[in-house]
């Protein structure tokens, strides 16, 4: 057998291609490693069962004491590895709590008969206000006469000069189209900037090959006309029908601004997007409101992400208190008596789920209390609006007289991940002890084949001595059959 022979045999021992917690298979002595000669046997008296059970009950024994230990290590493994899944999961639902994002949300409550008028958009702070919308900016549009076509690419037969939208020169001739018209006016950014946008409309359907389009022109917010002029004395305002009449320019002096009163306050705007009237609101109005009553606007802090992210941290805290319970079902019963601090974080919980009192109201609050751990009542959370600005402020800030709380909760975050760091470690311990184990595992195999390897090599010597010594035998029958048996001829028979 061959150096590659053997590599071949012993590929599978490798402890890198074992899982962790696992050892190689036992390939131990058996009756057919005794394959000695006959006559070798007879002198020497072996017996192959009684040597193969000599050789292997110290193997087995040493074996079985791997296997106990490697058991034994993995039960740990896997607690630790419970126990640190679930506490980071607590690190990281804590960690959102962090986030100023999560408590800098604010939402307005509406009466019935201000949904649909009015949207309010807000950074904070919390605040009430009575609001009523007589008047919204309306959008306005300029649009061509009809034109008659096969399509929006057919000329329109304009008189040959320049059309002046806006301050915006347009020049158009005979084959000027609708198309052409619309990339004229898209070519100006000084139109787009004004929110001028041209778009061609068929207005009804295909007959006979041809249908009617119309160049409809959207005007900047809160404009109702635009200044149109040609220089071919009105001829081309004319022909494209943008003309404007008696009742086009009084309405053109028609109030077209927003009207609205905060707190009996009446303002106007030229926009319905208003930011600068109410600190850290932004009023986005839609239609007059009904009634001639105002209504009336709370803001308030939205809660449900936070409660949202309470609820997960409240849950994973409960989840690793169960695993601290049911360590018997990950193998020994007293497996975390050897790690303290993994008991002791629900001590730290118990610390900084405390409750912790306002300065100023006197009113106390804690994760407890909010994330209902105790009673789960999402409806109770968002009633206590003094108690979010007070548990908001054991997340953020720095502690003093009369926040002697702030930032509270930064001592549990910080001791949440040097524990799952801890248990990292201990679990990265464990996880070498079983390796180590692997290993002596696969040094006794390899020492036990490379035993049966020199066992086969005296083996297969032995047998050709014995080939040897029976050939001697026959050779030597041969010469005395010749020497002492001759026939009539005198030659051996």
């Amino acid at each position: 057998m061959g150096a590659g022979d053997t590599l071949k045999r012993h590929a599978f021992l490798m402890p890198a291609a074992l899982p962790l917690g696992k050892l190689p298979e036992q390939n131990l002595f058996a009756t057919k490693d005794f394959s000695y000669p006959k006559f070798f046997m007879e002198q020497t008296g072996v017996d192959p069962e009684r040597q193969c059970d000599q050789l292997n009950q110290p193997l087995q024994a040493r074996h079985a004491v791997y296997e106990a230990d490697t058991e034994k290590h993995l039960s740990r493994f896997n607690a630790l590895e419970k126990a640190r899944e679930t506490l980071s999961g607590a690190h990281e639902a804590l960690e959102r709590l962090f986030d100023p994002g999560a408590w800098g949300s604010f939402g307005a409550t509406l009466p019935s008969e201000a949904e649909g008028c009015v949207e309010i958009h807000s950074s904070g702070p919390a605040q009430s206000f009575d609001l009523q919308v007589h008047r919204v900016v309306q959008p306005s549009f300029l649009e061509t006469t009809a034109f008659a076509a096969s399509s929006r690419f057919a000329p329109l037969g304009l008189p040959a000069g320049t059309l002046s939208i806006a301050g915006c020169d347009l020049p158009v001739d005979t084959s000027t189209s609708l198309a052409t018209l619309q990339d004229a006016f898209d070519a100006h950014v000084e139109l787009k900037e004004k929110g001028i946008n041209p778009i061609i409309l068929r207005v009804d359907e295909r007959t006979e090959g041809e249908s009617t389009f119309k160049l409809s022109v959207a005007l900047p917010f809160g404009e109702k006309t635009l200044a149109i002029t040609d220089d071919q004395d009105g001829a081309i305002v004319k022909a494209l029908g943008l003309e404007q009449t008696e009742a086009e320019e009084e309405g053109a002096h028609t109030p077209n601004t927003a009207l609205f009163s905060i707190n009996g306050v009446q303002m106007e705007r030229p926009s319905n997007d208003i930011s600068d009237v109410l600190p850290g609101v932004r009023l986005v109005l839609k239609k007059p409101t009904s009634g001639e009553h105002a209504s009336h606007i709370d803001i308030k802090p939205r809660t449900e992400l936070v409660r949202t992210f309470l609820m997960g941290f409240a849950q994973t805290v409960v989840a690793y208190q169960q695993v601290l319970k049911d360590d018997g079902e990950l193998g020994d019963k007293a497996i975390f008596d050897r790690y303290p601090f993994v008991e002791q974080v629900m001590q730290d919980f118990s610390l900084f789920l405390a409750r912790h009192q306002s300065a100023k109201t006197k009113t106390f609050c804690g994760l407890k209390e909010m994330a209902g751990i105790t009673v789960l009542d999402p409806d109770a959370f968002d009633r206590e609006a003094e108690n979010f600005t007070v548990l908001e402020a054991c997340f953020f800030g720095e502690a003093s007289e009369d926040r002697p709380n702030a930032g509270a909760f930064k001592g549990l975050l910080d001791t949440l991940k040097a524990k799952v760091d801890r248990l990292e470690e201990e679990k990265e311990k464990e996880a070498e002890a079983m390796r180590a184990l692997q290993k002596k595992a696969t040094k006794l195999q390899e020492d036990i084949d490379k035993k049966k390897e020199r066992m086969h090599t005296q083996h297969a010597r032995l047998q050709q001595r014995a080939m040897e010594g029976e050939i001697l035998q026959k050779l030597q029958e041969g010469l005395i059959d010749r020497l002492f048996n001759k026939d009539k001829s005198g030659r051996g028979k």
